[in-house]
């Protein structure tokens, strides 16, 4: 695996070597501009690709020139049409989650790369106009937090509550009630994923964090501000993933063949965790996104797409197409996954994988 990898960074660094020769010679040369070929089109980036809970919308972010303007859209899969709102100059939105009800979306502003306009970084909210497939006005959310604290990330609990992540170390999480922050758990230094549930009437936090004191990592259930931790703790853990039910985990590692995933399933209850299956996965399945109805798994952002069934961890390539390198990918509902790539939507069928382009960016995004 590391010899592969050291193969890939020689041919890398080859490539860049080859192309700034180029240039520089090229500018001691006579022009010839019939000679000389248009540049490729830059094609914008999609991210944050998430589709509403009814199925019927999609939002995502858009990057584009050259990643100094971004904007979020709003795109109805069943007739092809989408509407953007650009960000600041120099910000992006990104699209982080949908409220439960579908008529707003939960964005993170921040920086890219070199801000050119007035803007402030944080959580926003926005609502989503459903008949014209726009985002609306955002509005910051949140509340004070402690001198010194900085927010990484904010998700939103099934009750509509925000629980926010912060970038200093140690890491905190705080649950926002009535525009008050209030700590609930802390780290030295990384959450893994935080996912809060709801078990009937409670509010409960279910983290992969740091064992204090130690090297490893563990899943933690958090209730009222007290962390209880219910796994072993790991110490070869390369991801791990909750999922949205609170009931399963998926826990990555690399395969005893160096290339591959190891995952493991593990059923979640309040007193600890059960080991279901185990199983070799591609190494091709880079980013995953558990299905509405968690029997399946996708995993995108490699050459191909994949589905993991649950609890089986059968792994089956969805269709043949083997060049989608998706930048992102969202469940629409049980049966289908938008996929986000080269500057275009597509909706794609589990498991035949049957492809349909949705939409795609206008010309005058690319450059």
């Amino acid at each position: 695996m590391n010899a592969l990898r050291t193969l890939f960074l020689a041919l890398f660094l080859t490539s860049i070597g080859f192309f700034v020769g180029y240039g520089y010679q090229a500018r001691g040369a006579k022009s010839d501009a019939s000679k000389t070929p248009a540049p490729t089109p830059q094609a914008p980036q999609i991210k944050g690709l998430h589709a509403s809970p009814d199925g019927k919308l999609i939002a995502f972010t858009g990057v584009y020139a050259r990643s100094e303007r971004g904007g979020v859209w709003i795109l109805n899969p069943a007739t092809g049409v989408a509407n953007g709102r650009p960000s600041p100059a120099g910000w992006q939105d990104y699209v982080t989650q949908w409220r439960a009800d579908g008529h707003s979306i939960l964005l993170e502003r921040e920086k890219i790369p070199r801000p050119a306009a007035e803007a402030k970084a944080g959580i926003y909210l926005a609502p989503v106009e459903r008949q014209t497939t726009r985002a609306g006005e955002l509005s910051p959310i949140g509340a004070e937090l402690p001198r010194g604290e900085k927010i990484v990330t904010g998700i939103l609990a099934p009750g509509g509550e925000l629980v926010l992540k912060t970038k200093r170390e140690p890491k905190s999480l705080f649950l926002v009630r009535g525009g008050v922050a209030r700590a609930i758990d802390q780290t030295a230094f990384n959450y893994g994923q935080n996912r809060p549930v709801r078990e009937g009437k409670k509010l409960v936090l279910y983290a992969v964090r740091d064992v204090p004191n130690t090297a490893d990592v563990a899943l933690y259930r958090i209730e009222e501000g007290r962390a209880q931790q219910i796994s072993p703790a790991w110490n070869d853990v390369s991801w791990s993933y909750v999922a949205p039910s609170g009931k399963q985990i998926l826990v990555a590692r690399i395969d005893e063949n160096e290339v591959d995933w190891n995952w493991t399933l593990y059923q979640i209850a309040p007193s600890g965790i059960k080991t279901v299956k185990s199983a070799t996965v591609p190494a091709d399945v880079i980013s995953v996104y558990w299905s509405q109805d968690e029997k399946r798994v996708l995993g995108a952002a490699g050459e191909k797409l994949w589905s993991i069934d649950v609890p089986s961890l059968k792994v089956r390539q969805i269709g043949q197409k083997s060049d989608w390198n998706a930048d992102d990918a969202s469940w629409i509902d049980n049966q289908s996954v938008a996929v986000a790539q080269n500057g275009e939507v597509w909706r794609v069928e589990v498991p035949s994988g049957r492809a349909v382009r949705l939409w795609r960016f206008p010309d005058e995004f690319w450059n």
